[in-house]
């Protein structure tokens, strides 16, 4: 293209009318249409069925200054029991819902220019069908940077996720979805699975995929819940990447998995994944605060593996928690490696932890871990495989309290607890025969 054309490409500047009526006769044909080169500061655009936004090279989709420019948050007329920004969908720029056949793609950018959480979502879809975003940037997001609920058939990959001012991506209540060859930047959860009461009914979110993403978070790196009234299932996750030290928040577990409305996390496999600098690797857990319509008490956890885990420079022992009448069941952990945190001394092997059954869940509710690599509590058929401390780890490196299956050989505390000691850096831990009496009621 001659220097004078590219010249005025960048000169193009389309307004919210413009482009909408672009997006809606296009998709009448089942054609793209094309954003040019150029910025492009506009309100919320609607996508309607066979929406297919394409970003030209140098396209940017800016956001309007103001929240109030674009429409405000639905009111939904019955109590969501969940978070705002969860169960509202309609404040954004770009929005569909009730749609088939979505696709935003190209290597533009989305620049929401936002200092301060709270205010439109740069992609929000609900209920929404064969879903493709792929290839661009979304830049200071004030609210979820991509949200969808109760959607099917989706498929995101190649996205840019920086300086997210919420979480990065979140599918609520979403099945038949794959994630891919992100890189996520936030300062809440990164990516976020949840099944909230937000559509007025139970829905499961299954069958989803998230490989081959880098993140970054001062929150959660990847999480299930906490919303979590209806159920998960068949999530598979490999080869992932979580790099810390961007803050602190909710003791910034790399993995957590948490029920605590009611609803069951079955069918859970998550491989390869590499941590720096995260607070808590790994965090599960089972609540009851029952947080969302008859909540029918406390949800099952079962069918979880973690294998081929690596964490460096993390701040706090991992956390396994279920409850004394629904423990999670069915736990392996295979060649997980920790760096444990905390000195010799510092931990009491006696001092008993709460069970904050109602309590927010993350790995700080419980005040200080006496142990310096892992505390599981109330698991049924744990499988502990080739674990390994990557540096000297005080004792006791792992507690375990009312918990039956296999693990390598620990000493009794008391009836219902089991203490195990640190290793020399690089020895693994295997499971294998038990000594008499750590199989526990």
């Amino acid at each position: 293209m001659p220097t004078l054309w590219i010249h005025l490409a960048l000169l193009i500047s389309l307004d919210t009318k413009e482009i909408q009526q672009g997006i809606d006769t296009q998709s009448k044909l089942k054609k793209p249409f094309v954003l040019p080169a150029g910025v492009h500061t506009v309100g919320r655009l609607r996508l309607p069925s066979d929406a297919h936004l394409r970003f030209a090279p140098g396209a940017v989709l800016r956001m309007l200054k103001m929240n109030s420019e674009y429409p405000p948050p639905e009111k939904l007329g019955f109590e969501p029991f969940a978070d705002f920004e969860t169960s509202r969908f309609e404040h954004a720029l770009l929005f569909g819902s009730d749609a088939d056949n979505i696709t935003i793609d190209g290597p533009g950018r989305i620049e929401c220019e936002r200092t301060q959480r709270g205010g439109p979502k740069p992609i929000s879809l609900r209920r929404c069908t064969k879903i493709k975003l792929d290839g661009f940037t979304i830049d200071q997001a004030p609210n979820y940077a991509v949200s969808l609920i109760g959607c099917e058939k989706a498929d995101i990959g190649n996205l840019k996720i920086t300086r997210a001012l919420a979480d990065g991506i979140d599918l609520d209540c979403t099945r038949d979805a794959r994630i891919h060859d992100c890189d996520v930047e936030s300062f809440d959860d990164a990516i976020c699975l949840k099944t909230s009461a937000s559509l007025q009914r139970k829905l499961p979110t299954s069958k989803i995929t998230i490989e081959n993403c880098r993140l970054r978070s001062a929150s959660v790196f990847l999480k299930l819940g906490t919303e979590s009234y209806g159920d998960f299932s068949g999530i598979r996750v490999r080869n992932l990447t979580m790099t810390g030290g961007m803050g602190n928040r909710h003791g910034n577990p790399g993995i957590a998995l948490e029920t605590v409305d009611g609803g069951n996390i079955k069918d859970v496999e998550i491989r390869n994944v590499k941590m720096d600098q995260v607070g808590t690797p790994i965090f599960l857990r089972i609540g009851a605060r029952k947080n969302a319509p008859s909540a029918p008490g406390a949800g099952e956890m079962e069918g979880i593996r973690i294998v081929d885990v690596e964490a460096r420079g993390t701040r706090y022992a991992s956390v396994i928690a279920g409850l004394s009448d629904a423990p999670i069941r069915g736990l392996s952990l295979v060649r997980v490696s920790v760096e444990p945190v905390g000195s010799e001394g510092m931990f009491d092997s006696r001092r008993r932890v709460p069970e904050a059954s109602s309590a927010y869940p993350e790995p700080i509710q419980f005040g200080p871990i006496p142990a310096s690599a892992f505390f599981i509590r109330h698991v049924r058929g744990l499988r502990l495989e080739a674990l390994k401390y990557l540096l000297p780890a005080a004792n006791p490196a792992m507690i375990l309290e009312r918990v039956s299956g296999d693990w390598p050989g620990c000493s009794p505390v008391g009836t219902d607890r089991l203490v195990c000691e640190g290793s020399d850096p690089g020895k693994k831990l295997d499971a294998g025969s038990r000594p008499q009496g750590t199989r526990l009621p």
